[in-house]
């Protein structure tokens, strides 16, 4: 009985110890960043009839707020 409680408390240790290590906050530091809507229609030659009408409909400076943005096309 003794040494079941033993291993029962190395066991818990040893977990909550790798909990607490393997708990890292510095991931987020990697991530891509996201273009903008305008930036992803600009930079793509297949999207050129749907970067004039975004810009006749003036809405460029639009998409390129922050905010989630549909665009239907």
């Amino acid at each position: 009985m003794k040494k079941t409680k033993l291993i029962f408390k190395t066991l818990l240790v040893l977990a909550l110890s790798t909990a607490i290590i393997s708990c890292d906050d510095d991931d987020d530091n990697n991530a891509p960043a996201i273009p903008t809507a305008s930036a992803f229609v600009a930079a793509n030659a297949n999207f050129s009839s749907l970067g004039a009408a975004l810009d006749r409909a003036d809405l460029t400076a639009t998409l390129n707020g922050t905010g989630p943005f549909t665009i239907f096309a």
